[in-house]
């Protein structure tokens, strides 16, 4: 296949396949045994080739290096994800322009009355509620590039007729209609995530596209707060319909021109680069695109519990969204706010989201696995948002204010769903359909949504924050249920172990559900030819990155929270030198030792849960526990009274100690004997983290007021050049077992 050889990556992923594997066809039929070796010649139908399964059979005899795997990676961002990143951006400002232009007269101008407002908001999701299905179906069987290009043309003409809009039915039909054709794009946007990365790749670019909701956000006040300072022409209201439409316009054609279909059929890539786009993404055991309609897809779609748990998902995380689109500007009005601060002061919960989506895009495509915490962590923020909404009284508006830009993580919670699908079901059929009871989930939580907004109730909105709350609730025990189910799935999978790899692959490229598929595992993609350990790409000179956070693992994280306590715990005791009578800054030195090692003992366990481990976390390590278990507490002592030259170098001696004990652990730990999960049978000499007795005893100590003068023991040989304090002796002995050869002391 390739000059290195594929191989599974050991993560675990939580976000993994939904379902335990369903009566599978036999590896034989797709030519692969179940060991991977070839067997007889395929009998195939058509409609069970992928789409590019051409091209796919070069990549066999593809020699290729990680560094062309990056270059075709580069490429295909620099095409792909700003196309995605401004369309997305305009379809969000264009659904939002009512939110924009509600301040400027917009109820006034097409003589809206009572609740019509509020229906304005839900009839744009009844269009696009019915264009779902249809949507999906056509995205199959029609270039997915041009299709959505062309729709977007549409849409921004239909923005921009809004302007002739004179009654409630005029304006209505022009939202249901705008819906209808915007229904395309965040369907389209899934799969085109799938057609052009890999799984771990996916999260960062889908925020990085969705976090335009949040740069809409900012920019659409900021074109909001324009527009109020026009005096003459048009009604003001209108400026923001047609601006936004024309762009909408502009952009479709450009998209059309650029955006490509798939990566068969790229100009911008030549035949080789075409073959390694295709290999890389056939990793994800799911094919790139089929464009037949399979109808036990459709059926297995209806039966997977995974489907309807991200329905009601989406319909809670979507019943609070109207409060953070079309009434946004009506909630912070309501807060007290003029008409033009109703505008700006929707730019900081822009800049909320727009953080938010681009942190937890980061995080998840560092480690896949963490995908479902993330979406409980934000949802969680979502709740606390809404709570104090309900809680909090009318004239704390700046209070509610920040409430409500808390309420915009819920972008991170929504989009991280999105990639559930992408990466975690496959089946080009199945995919879609699973898109599209999303995005009618999506639907019924906006059509609701503006329900709860009850104008009788203006200013305060009491139904519809307790609305929100409720929503964020319903959403965070499905996000739950989802993360408990596709773990379970995923160990009952991994312990059944039915085929290997390049099977799994094979069958990928035939169309086959996840359920179909036994070798399907998003949180373990082959490598295949571009087969590399990312540290080593990543401290590689050639690879010209700035940081080298990205090289880090998340033990390799959790082992820097260790060496952060231990930082502290130094900085404490130097505030207690600067003010003796602050006792409180020495147990705070003392209390970060043992918050230290709590994270020494959790990057081992999280290292080994994730199979995870490098050269580099182990230097981490040690260095870590130098500083927490070994310089700290020489710091601690010297702070308490143990000052005189010869307790300098007995200190002295004992950090060193620490140090050769940590090199000497580098050196020899391959040696030592280790169980199936890697870890390590014993320790030779005792290990640093044992000065945390020491630490215990000075803590003793300093709640009985012995130091200084104090100290027990005294000093002895006072006033000769061998002065010193009994007590370093504990560090003394402590350095010498450190450095034992001889003692072995079993793991727990």
């Amino acid at each position: 296949m390739a000059s290195s050889p594929r191989h599974p990556d050991a993560e675990e992923a939580l976000g993994g396949a939904g379902g335990a594997a369903a009566t599978a066809p036999p590896a034989e039929k797709y030519g692969i045994s179940p060991v991977g070796t070839p067997a007889t010649s395929p009998s195939l139908s058509d409609k069970e080739l992928d789409d590019t399964y051409q091209v796919y059979k070069t990549t066999a005899d593809l020699e290729t290096t990680p560094e062309e795997a990056k270059k075709v990676l580069r490429k295909i961002d620099s095409r792909v994800v700003p196309i995605l990143f401004f369309t997305y951006m305009l379809q969000y400002l264009d659904k939002n322009s009512l939110n924009f232009a509600s301040v400027y007269g917009l109820k006034q101008g097409t003589n809206l009355h009572g609740q019509d407002y509020s229906w304005l908001g839900s009839i744009f999701y009844f269009g696009y509620l019915i264009s779902q299905f249809p949507s999906a179906y056509a995205l199959q069987k029609l270039p997915i590039g041009k299709f959505v290009s062309i729709v977007t043309v549409i849409w921004g003409a239909i923005l921009m007729t809004t302007p002739g809009c004179t009654s409630f039915a005029g304006i209505a039909t022009n939202r249901f209609f705008l819906g209808l054709t915007e229904a395309t794009v965040n369907p389209a946007f899934v799969l085109i995530m799938s057609i052009w990365y890999t799984s771990a790749e996916q999260p960062l670019r889908l925020e990085s596209y969705y976090c335009t909701n949040g740069i809409a956000t900012m920019f659409g006040g900021l074109i909001g707060y324009a527009v109020g300072h026009i005096k003459t022409g048009l009604a003001r209201w209108m400026y923001v319909f047609i601006i936004f439409g024309a762009i909408s316009i502009a952009w479709g054609v450009v998209s059309f021109i650029v955006l490509p279909d798939l990566p068969a059929t790229a100009k911008f890539l030549n035949d080789k680069e075409k073959a390694i786009a295709i290999e890389r993404v056939s990793r994800n055991k799911q094919g790139v695109k089929n464009h037949h309609f399979r109808k036990y897809q459709a059926v297995q779609c209806a039966k997977d519990p995974k489907t309807w748990i991200l329905f009601i998902m989406a319909v809670g995380a979507q019943i609070p969204n109207s409060a953070l689109t079309s009434f946004a500007s009506i909630i912070v009005g309501s807060f007290g706010f003029d008409t033009l601060g109703t505008q700006y002061m929707q730019i900081p919960g822009g800049a909320v989201q727009f953080l938010a989506l681009i942190v937890g895009g980061w995080v998840c495509t560092q480690w896949p696995s963490a995908r479902c915490i993330t979406m409980i962590v934000a949802n969680s923020i979502c709740i606390i948002g809404a709570g104090l909404l309900v809680g909090l009284p009318d004239h704390n508006k700046w209070g509610r204010l920040v409430a409500l830009w808390l309420c915009y993580f819920q972008g991170l919670g929504f989009s991280m769903s999105l990639t559930m699908v992408s990466s975690n079901v496959a089946g080009y059929t199945k995919k879609q359909l699973t898109a599209a009871v999303l995005f009618t989930g999506y639907c019924v939580g906006n059509i609701i949504g503006p329900q709860t907004f009850i104008d009788s109730e203006y200013p305060r909105y009491h139904s519809a924050y307790i609305a929100m709350l409720v929503g964020y609730s319903i959403k965070l025990v499905m996000v739950i249920i989802l993360y408990i189910y596709m773990y379970r799935s995923n160990k009952a999978r991994d312990a059944a172990g039915l085929v290997n790899d390049h099977a799994a692959i094979e069958m990928g490229m035939h169309d086959q559900t996840e359920l179909d598929n036994p070798g399907f595992s998003p949180g373990r993609l082959m490598t295949a030819s571009v087969d590399y350990d990312k540290q080593k790409l990543l401290l590689s000179s050639e690879t010209g990155h700035f940081s080298l956070i990205r090289a880090l693992h998340l033990a390799d994280l959790i082992t820097e929270l260790n060496g952060f306590c231990g930082v502290m715990s130094i900085f404490s005791s130097m505030r207690y030198l600067i003010d003796p009578t602050s006792v409180g800054n020495l147990y705070s030195a003392l209390a970060f030792l043992p918050l230290g090692l709590f994270f020494d003992f959790m990057d081992g366990k999280v290292a080994r849960w994730r199979k995870k481990s490098s050269m580099m976390g182990q230097e981490l390590d040690s260095l870590a526990d130098l500083i927490s278990f070994g310089v700290s507490p020489a710091v601690v002592a010297f702070a308490i009274g143990v000052r005189t030259p010869l307790d300098h170098v007995c200190l002295a001696f004992f950090v060193l100690c620490g140090l050769t004990r940590l090199a000497r652990f580098n050196v020899t730990a391959t040696a030592i004997p280790k169980d199936a999960t890697g870890k390590a049978a014993y320790f030779e000499g005792t290990p640093i983290p044992t000065t945390l007795g020491i630490d215990a005893v000075m803590a003793y100590w300093v709640s009985q007021g012995w130091i200084h003068d104090s100290l027990p023991g005294g000093m002895w040989l006072a006033g000769s050049a061998l002065e010193f304090h009994p007590l370093v002796l504990i560090f003394l002995i402590h350095g010498c077992l450190m450095t034992s050869k001889s003692i072995h002391i079993p793991k727990p």
